[in-house]
């Protein structure tokens, strides 16, 4: 069975995704990253449904508002 991975080489894989290198975008579904410190992480086109952000370092992330509210569980205003 393999081990899973580590958030430090999922994020990793991520930031060469997103930057058009290969690499894998980062699915969190109902990840638990409650006290995760993702500091300055891109965290553009990361799928992020329910997942548990308590208490976790958010300062300098980039995500899209879509993003954000995927992570919330909330619907966006209509335009």
């Amino acid at each position: 069975m393999a081990k899973p991975l580590s958030l430090q080489s999922i994020l990793e894989a991520h930031q060469t995704w997103a930057a058009g290198q290969g690499g894998t975008r980062a699915v969190l579904i109902g990840h638990d990253l409650r006290g995760a410190d993702l500091r300055g992480a891109d965290l553009t086109g990361a799928e992020l449904v329910n997942a548990e952000i308590w208490r976790t370092n958010l300062k300098g992330v980039t995500i899209s508002p879509e993003g954000l509210h995927r992570i919330l569980n909330c619907r966006q205003p209509k335009k």
